[in-house]
């Protein structure tokens, strides 16, 4: 799907002041070719430095058709303290009424913190006499250690390797993400290379193990049979949730027919996806009149469960142990695993013995007890 809007920042660096402060506008226009209601969001590239962002205005505005363009401001803020670096943000847009299907995620922006609060006083004259002595000092050290070597810091943690850099008078450059499947944090290259004489710009750069994705995308699983959907959640780290059986939208039995989160919405680990499947309809058996194992067997044909209840009946009435009523009625179309409600005549102040394993073989699918069931004469299993 083309996207609906076009994002386009004032700078793709933004360079904070001395207290870590900035300000950035991005021009929003409406390219999707009709009215939108849209919503803007900044993001953080590092959730840890989400809270150095914030969008200043309303972040739901209304677009016209005709390309119209709005404008938005972030605000940066870095929190006191915070040690030189950058910061990655970036503007997204959606749409406020399908925020699933119409979205646009803008241009990553940095932004570089140069240094901390400086906090300016009156420097005494003999300060800059011990400066003088430093400078000498330092231009010594480094006549001396010209032939100093870069250290070894690969497999070590991201903080060991920063420690022992700063102990080596070396400076970080670039870091780079990558997956190998080690801890997340290890160094896993490092340029110049161990050994290796230091440069004069002191600058190292390393390779190191990204963190593990949090979330995943949910997969596709609209037309796959309810057990190839089953597969595909789980190897996604996901878990089938409710089904909801459908007998009247058309499609192969036991398919599915749509899902709850849609395709490609990312959501977190072992979330359940809810699905709606083609139902397999059976008709329902007519029950009355039956006696309950001839009902029970008729049930477990159809692959239906059943739900019993007794009505006192006098025998010379209804012999007991027969059907006397059931729900739904013959005939009515039901999905495989329905349960039917069934009522059986019991005469008044007599209990029943019978063969509850006969009974367990029959029902087994709906866990059916029958402990409670009384008659005015023994049932035996017909034969």
């Amino acid at each position: 799907m083309p996207s609906a809007f076009a994002i386009t920042p004032a700078a793709s660096t933004l360079r904070l002041d001395a207290q870590g402060r900035g300000e950035l506008s991005f021009t929003v226009t409406n390219t999707s070719g009709r009215p939108l209601r849209g919503r803007a969001k900044v993001q953080a590239q590092d959730p840890s430095q989400q809270s150095w962002f914030r969008l200043e205005g309303e972040p739901e505005r209304n677009f016209a058709a005709d390309k119209s363009t709005d404008q938005f401001v972030v605000k940066v803020n870095a929190p006191p303290n915070t040690p030189p670096g950058k910061a990655v943000m970036h503007l997204d847009m959606s749409s406020v009424e399908n925020p699933d299907e119409v979205f646009t995620i803008g241009p990553m922006v940095s932004c570089e913190l140069i240094r901390q609060d400086v906090v300016k006083k009156k420097i005494p004259w003999w300060v800059y006499a011990v400066g003088a002595g430093v400078v000498v000092l330092l231009i010594a050290v480094l006549l001396l250690t010209r032939t100093a070597k870069v250290p070894n810091v690969v497999n070590m943690s991201f903080a060991d390797a920063q420690k022992e850099l700063e102990a080596a008078g070396m400076k970080l450059g670039q870091t780079n993400q990558k997956s190998t499947g080690k801890p997340a944090g290890t160094v896993l290259a490092q340029t110049p290379a161990a050994g290796e004489a230091m440069p004069d710009h002191k600058i190292i750069n390393l390779d190191v193990e990204q963190e593990p994705p949090h979330d995943v995308a949910v997969p596709a699983i609209v037309g796959l049979s309810l057990t190839d959907a089953q597969d595909k959640l789980t190897k996604a780290s996901l878990k089938p949730g409710k089904f909801t059986y459908d007998l009247n939208s058309p499609g192969k039995p036991n398919f599915v027919l749509d899902q709850n989160p849609r395709k490609d919405i990312r959501v977190p680990f072992d979330t359940e996806v809810d699905l709606v499947v083609k139902g397999d309809s059976v008709p329902v058996p007519a029950l009355v009149g039956n006696s309950l194992q001839n009902a029970v067997i008729q049930l477990q044909n159809m692959d239906l469960q059943m739900a019993l209840s007794e009505q006192v009946i006098d025998a010379r009435i209804k012999a007991p142990g027969t059907i006397v009523a059931q729900n739904p009625a013959p005939q009515i179309m039901v999905a495989r695993k329905s349960t039917i409600a069934m009522t059986v005549a019991k005469a008044p102040n007599v209990v029943i013995s019978y063969n509850p394993v006969f009974y367990e073989r029959l029902n087994a699918q709906s866990k059916m007890s029958l402990q409670s069931i009384s008659s005015g004469r023994a049932l035996a299993p017909q034969k």
